[in-house]
C-alpha cells in the first residue's frame, strides 16, 4: 500500500504540474564516459552554481558539459571515498558524510570530524544554522540524532534522557525545532527543549526512513517496515493520507520538487513520479541510465537530477511540449487544428478528432469512434463544425451533434477548409463539373453548396492548396505553382508573387495584407501592392517555412527547418517601415523541444496565449511567456590556469613558472539547460581592455606571453546577445627570468653605452691621430721648405749682396754710382730680413700659444693705434706640435684685418682652455661687416686662408658680425685634438676638475692680474 499523508496543500510551483514525465527533456551521462569515473551516490549544488556528485572514489564537479574530479582534501594525509550525503549550509560551508564519518569544507580548508557515526543518512540545517545528522538505522534500534558544535559532533540518546535524540532520520520542523523519525513514530523537539511524539498510523514499527522537506516547511518521509513501504507527510502533530494509482515497494531515495511532485528512486525498478495522485513510472527501458536510483535533486534552474549506479540523468521542462499517442493522442497522424468558440483546441486525426482544454488532452476524443480520416476542420459563424474527410468529402455537424454527409458536391481530392465571418465555409478541390477537371473554389453555407468558382485560365487551372479568410468576405487562395490569389466578390485577383511559387501557409494581418510562407522564404504580401521576400539576408536564421501564424498581439510565429521562430510585433513594424533594417527572431530549436523537420500544418493560438501546431506525427504546444521570456545571465567561473600543461591556480595569487610557452585558461558558463547556446567573450589585459568576439570554446590559450602582471576576464553570453553583467576575473603573474629583469636590462644598457663610448673613443683617437699625422707631414714639409729657402735663396742673396758691397767699396765716396749701390744694398738687406722672417714663420714655434699671441699683439700694435687685450681663461695647457702655429696664424690674420679695416677702438683676444675644447676669439667693437654665406662670399685670400687652416685642424671656424655691431672671429678645436695628452689619467682628471671649478673667469674688457695689455 502507498500512502501520502499531509496537512495542507502546497502552493503551485513554477513547473507545469500537468506535464507528464515523458514530456520532459531527458539527457544521460553514463559512468565511464564524459569524465564520470564511478557510480554517483549523492548530489548537491554549490553556491557558485556547480553540481557536485559524491561517488565511490570521491567528488565530481559538473559544469554542464563535463565532469571533473574535485578533491578539496588534496595534499592531506588521507583520501575519502563513498560520499553518500552532501549539504551546503547557508554560509557556503560544505558538509558531507564520508564512509562512517562527517567532513567539512570551508574557506578552502578540509576538516574531518574525529567522531565516528554508525551510518550517516540525512544531513540538514535548522533555522538557527545548526547542522544535524540522522542515521539510516541499519545497526540497531537506538541510533542517535547528532549535531555539529564547533569542531565536534555531539550525540545524545535515550540513555541521556533525550527521547527525540534517537531515530533513523531527522528533518527541520516548520516551527523552528527538529523532527526525529524513529521506529515507532515521529518525535518533535521544539526550540525550548520540549518533546512530543506522534505514532505512525496503525502503530506499525518502521525499519528505515528517508526524509525530505521543502521551503514551506512541509516534511515528507518514506518509511519501510518488514513487508511494505509508506510515504508520509507530517508536521509532528498529525497525518493525512492520499492514495495514489500505483503501489511502490523498493524506494530508497526520496525528493519533492518545487511544483509539488514527489520523486521516488527505487533499488531495482527505476524512477517514480507522483503528481496530483497520479504515479508515473520511468525505467531503464524508457531511457533511464539505470534502475538503481541513489539520489535526486532539483537545481536552481528547475531541472531534476537523478543519479543511478550506471550514470546521471537530467529531466527538465522544455518550452515546447509534445503530445503523441504515448500521452493519449488517438493516433500519431494529427492534421489541421481548430480553436472552437469555447476556447478548446481540436486536432484532426486519422481516427477522428482529438481535443485539448486548458492545455490538457481530453479523453475520449470527439468522433474517436467514427474512425474517420479527418484532414481539416473549421467552425462557421453559426457554431457548426465542418470536417474535411479524406476520400469521402465534406462532413458537418448539425445542431444535434450528429455527423452528416448530404452535400452532394461534385468534387474530389479536397485540400483545405476555411470559414469567413460572413457565415460561408470554403474548400478547394478539383472540379469535375466541366469537360476538363480544374481547380475550383467551393462556397458552402448552412449545410449546402452555394456556388463553385473555377480557378482562372491565367493560373493554368491549378489546384487550390491553402485557404485563409481576408476580412469579412474575402479569401486568400494559394494555388499550386502559381503563388496566391485574392478572391473577393466572386472574382480572382492576381498577387505579385514570383513565378512557380508554392505557398504552403497564410497568416492574415488585416484586410488586403497577409504573411505567406513558401519552402524558400517568408513573404509580406499587400493586395494591389508588392510582395516582399524575407529570408536569411534580412536576419532570419533559416528560410524554409512550412507554416505561419499571427497572434492576437500581432506577433509572428514561423515553423521552420531550424525550429520555431518568434518575431515580436514591434520588430515587424520596425522592419516594414525602416529601409535596410534587420529582423530579430527568437529561435526555439530542437534543444527546446521544437521539431526541426520541414512538415507542419497551420498553427493556431488558443485564448490562453499558447501556440499549437503539428508536424503530422505529433501535436506541439509552446507557451510564449516561458519560451521568449528574458532569461537570467549565465554565471561564469574560471576553473583553472595552466602553464605548459601544469596548473598554477592558487587562492594566494597565481604565479606561473618562468618563461612559459603556452598559457591555458579553463572556464565555464554554468548553464545546465542549454549549455550548447552559451558563448564567451574574454580579454587579457595589461592596461587597456579589448574584448574578443563570442566563442563557444571553454579553453583559451596564449603563447609567448612576456613577464608581467596580467588580468584575464570572461563573460558568458547566451545566443550571442545576453551576457553576464559581472565578468569572472583572474589575476596572474608571469615572473621574469634573469635576462628579463630590469636589472639585467639596465646592465645591458650600461654595457651598450660603454661599448658605444669605447667605439667612439677609438674612432675619435683614430681621427685625432690622422689629423696629427697630416699636421706632422705639413709641418715637416714647411720646415723642409724653410731650410731650402735659407740654404739656397737667402744664402745666395746674401752672397750677392757681399759681392755688390765689394764693388761699392772700390768706388769713390763721391761717386753717385756708389750711393746708388749702397741704397740698393740697404734695400736688399731689408728683403733678406723679411725673407728670414717668413722662413722663421714656416718653422714650428715650440713656444706656448699665449706667448705667440702676445708677440702677434705687439707686432699689430706697431701698425695701428688701437687698445688690444689678451685674455686667458682656464689653466694654460700644452698643445700638440704644430697646433699653436696654425692657431697663431689664424689669430694673426684676424688681428691684421681688424687693425686695417674695422676702425675699432678696442680689440680683445680671448683664449679659453676648456675641458672639452680650446677656443680662441678675436672680438672688436668696430664698424662690422655684412657676413655672406660662404658659397656666395666675395673671394678674400685672408678669410679663405683662415678657413683652410681651420679645416686642416678639423676645427670649427665662425665669423659673427653685422654693420655697426662689431666683429667676432671664433675658432673651436676639440680638446683631444688640441691638447697634449697628460702623463696619467689621474692627472688629466685633476686638471679637468681644476679647469671646471678653479679657473678664474675674466670679463671681456676688464683689468686683472692675469691680463696682459699691450699696444
Amino acid at each position: 500500500m502507498l500512502v501520502i499523508a499531509g496537512l495542507a496543500a502546497r502552493p503551485a510551483g513554477a513547473r507545469d504540474t500537468q506535464r507528464s514525465i515523458t514530456q520532459y527533456a531527458h539527457r544521460v551521462w553514463t559512468v565511464g564516459l564524459n569524465g564520470l569515473g564511478t557510480a554517483p551516490l549523492s548530489i548537491a549544488q554549490s553556491p557558485d552554481g556547480y553540481l557536485l556528485f559524491g561517488a565511490q572514489d570521491g567528488i565530481y564537479r559538473f559544469n554542464g558539459e563535463r565532469f571533473q574530479r574535485w578533491q578539496p582534501w588534496a595534499g592531506g594525509s588521507r583520501s575519502y571515498h563513498s560520499v553518500s550525503n552532501m549539504l551546503f549550509a547557508r554560509d557556503g560551508t560544505l558538509y558531507l558524510s564520508v564512509g562512517d564519518g562527517l567532513a567539512r569544507y570551508r574557506n578552502g580548508r578540509f576538516f574531518f570530524f574525529k567522531e565516528r557515526l554508525t551510518s550517516p543518512s540525512s544531513v540538514f540545517e535548522d533555522a538557527h544554522g545548526t547542522i544535524w545528522i540522522g542515521d539510516l538505522g541499519w545497526h540497531g534500534a537506538h541510533n542517535e540524532i547528532c549535531h555539529v558544535a564547533g569542531d565536534r559532533v555531539v550525540c545524545r540518546g535515550v540513555a541521556d534522557g533525550a527521547m527525540c535524540r534517537t531515530g533513523i532520520a531527522a528533518a527541520p520542523d516548520l516551527h523552528g525545532g527538529i523532527l526525529s523519525f524513529n521506529e515507532r513514530g515521529v518525535c518533535r523537539l521544539s526550540e525550548n527543549g520540549r518533546e512530543s511524539r506522534l505514532d505512525y498510523p496503525d502503530h506499525k514499527p518502521m525499519r528505515s526512513a528517508r526524509v525530505v522537506w521543502d521551503a514551506a516547511g512541509h516534511v515528507y518521509a518514506m518509511l519501510r517496515d518488514a513487508s511494505d513501504q509508506y510515504h508520509l507527510e507530517t508536521d509532528g502533530l498529525g497525518w493525512r493520507t492520499i492514495p495514489t494509482s500505483k503501489k511502490i515497494m523498493d524506494g530508497q531515495s526520496f525528493f519533492r520538487d518545487r511544483a509539488g511532485a514527489l520523486w521516488i528512486g527505487t533499488f531495482r525498478s527505476g524512477l517514480w513520479r507522483i503528481i496530483n495522485g497520479k504515479a508515473e513510472h520511468y525505467t531503464q527501458a524508457d531511457g533511464l541510465s539505470g534502475n538503481n536510483v541513489t539520489s535526486i535533486l532539483e537545481d536552481r534552474e528547475g531541472s531534476i537530477w537523478i543519479t543511478t549506479t550506471e550514470g546521471v540523468d537530467q529531466f527538465r521542462a522544455q518550452p515546447v511540449v509534445r503530445f503523441g499517442s504515448r500521452e493519449g493522442l488517438s493516433a500519431d497522424r494529427p492534421g489541421n487544428l481548430l480553436v472552437t468558440r469555447t476556447g478548446d483546441l481540436w486536432v484532426s486525426n486519422v481516427n477522428g478528432v482529438d481535443a485539448f482544454r486548458d492545455g490538457r488532452l481530453l479523453t475520449p476524443a470527439p468522433y474517436a469512434s467514427s474512425r474517420l480520416d479527418v484532414l481539416s476542420i473549421v467552425q462557421d459563424s453559426d457554431g457548426r463544425t465542418w470536417s474535411l474527410v479524406g476520400g469521402i468529402g465534406v462532413f458537418y455537424e448539425n445542431e444535434r451533434h450528429t455527423v452528416r454527409n448530404d452535400l452532394h458536391v461534385p468534387l474530389s481530392e479536397p485540400q483545405d477548409l476555411a470559414a469567413t465571418p460572413d457565415g460561408n465555409v470554403w474548400t478547394g478541390n478539383i472540379y469535375n463539373g466541366g469537360a476538363t477537371p480544374r481547380g475550383a473554389l467551393v462556397q458552402m453555407r448552412a449545410g449546402r453548396v452555394v456556388a463553385v468558382f473555377p480557378t482562372p485560365e491565367a493560373v493554368d487551372r491549378s489546384v487550390i492548396y491553402k485557404l485563409a479568410p481576408d476580412g469579412r468576405d474575402g479569401l486568400w487562395v494559394a494555388v499550386v505553382n502559381h503563388g496566391a490569389l485574392l478572391f473577393r466578390n466572386g472574382r480572382y485577383y492576381r498577387l505579385p508573387m514570383p513565378a512557380n511559387t508554392n505557398v504552403v501557409g497564410i497568416a492574415p494581418i488585416r484586410p488586403g495584407s497577409a504573411w505567406m510562407v513558401t519552402m524558400d522564404g517568408l513573404y509580406h504580401v499587400v493586395a494591389n501592392g508588392a510582395a516582399r521576400r524575407i529570408g536569411v539576408a534580412n536576419g532570419l536564421p533559416c528560410e524554409t517555412f512550412p507554416a505561419v501564424t499571427t497572434t492576437a498581439k500581432g506577433d509572428l510565429w514561423l515553423k521552420s527547418d531550424c525550429g520555431l521562430l518568434h518575431i515580436a510585433k514591434r520588430e515587424l513594424d520596425s522592419f516594414l517601415t525602416s529601409e535596410g533594417s534587420k529582423l530579430h527572431a527568437d529561435q526555439i530549436d530542437a534543444g527546446d523541444g521544437a521539431p526541426v523537420d520541414e512538415y507542419s500544418n497551420h498553427p493556431y493560438e488558443t485564448p490562453d496565449g499558447r501556440v499549437w501546431f503539428t508536424n503530422f506525427s505529433d501535436v506541439f504546444m509552446v507557451d510564449p511567456k516561458a519560451a521568449v521570456a528574458p532569461k537570467q545571465p549565465v554565471p561564469v567561473v574560471i576553473e583553472d590556469i595552466l602553464a605548459d600543461g601544469k596548473s598554477f591556480l592558487s587562492a594566494k595569487g597565481s604565479r606561473s613558472p618562468t618563461r612559459p610557452r603556452r598559457i591555458e585558461i579553463d572556464f565555464s558558463g554554468l548553464d545546465f539547460i542549454r549549455p550548447d547556446r552559451v558563448g564567451f567573450r574574454y580579454e587579457l589585459s595589461r592596461g587597456m581592455r579589448q574584448w574578443r568576439g563570442v566563442t563557444t570554446e571553454r579553453t583559451v590559450s596564449f603563447t609567448d606571453l612576456g613577464p608581467g602582471q596580467y588580468s584575464f576576464s570572461v563573460v558568458a553570453c547566451e545566443n550571442d546577445a545576453r551576457c553576464s553583467l559581472k565578468p569572472a576575473t583572474l589575476a596572474f603573474e608571469i615572473p621574469p627570468t634573469f635576462v628579463q629583469t630590469w636589472m639585467f636590462k639596465v646592465a645591458m644598457a650600461f654595457l651598450a653605452a660603454f661599448v658605444a663610448w669605447v667605439a667612439y673613443r677609438i674612432w675619435h683617437h683614430q681621427v685625432t691621430m690622422d689629423i696629427q699625422r697630416r699636421t706632422e707631414v705639413r709641418l715637416g714639409e714647411r720646415e723642409r721648405i724653410a731650410r731650402d729657402l735659407h740654404d739656397t735663396l737667402l744664402q745666395g742673396f746674401q752672397g750677392l749682396l757681399l759681392r755688390i758691397q765689394g764693388v761699392a767699396n772700390n768706388l769713390p765716396c763721391e761717386d753717385q754710382l756708389r750711393a746708388r749701390l749702397e741704397s740698393a744694398l740697404n734695400r736688399g738687406e731689408q728683403i733678406i730680413v723679411e725673407g728670414r722672417n717668413r722662413v722663421r714663420d714656416l718653422r714650428v714655434d715650440e713656444h706656448g700659444l699665449p706667448d705667440m699671441l702676445r708677440k702677434f699683439i705687439d707686432d699689430a700694435s706697431l701698425d695701428c693705434d688701437i687698445d688690444i687685450y689678451l685674455e686667458i681663461e682656464g689653466a694654460p695647457r700644452d698643445l700638440r706640435r704644430g697646433i699653436s702655429t696654425e692657431i697663431g696664424q689664424i689669430a694673426r690674420e684676424a688681428l691684421s684685418n681688424a687693425c686695417r679695416h674695422a676702425e675699432a677702438s678696442r680689440i680683445a683676444v680671448i683664449v679659453e682652455f676648456g675641458l672639452r675644447a680650446l677656443q680662441v676669439r678675436i672680438v672688436d667693437n668696430g664698424k662690422g661687416i655684412r657676413v655672406q654665406p660662404e658659397q656666395h662670399a666675395v673671394p678674400h685670400f685672408g678669410l679663405s686662408g683662415m678657413r683652410e687652416r681651420a679645416e686642416r685642424l678639423n676645427a670649427s671656424f665662425r665669423i659673427d658680425s653685422a654693420p655697426g655691431k662689431g666683429t667676432e672671429v671664433s675658432l673651436s678645436l676639440s680638446s683631444s685634438v688640441a691638447y697634449e695628452p697628460k702623463s696619467s689619467a689621474v692627472a688629466d682628471l685633476l686638471g679637468r676638475m681644476c679647469d671646471l671649478f678653479g679657473g678664474a673667469r675674466r670679463s671681456l674688457f676688464g683689468r686683472s692680474s692675469d691680463m696682459d695689455a699691450s699696444r
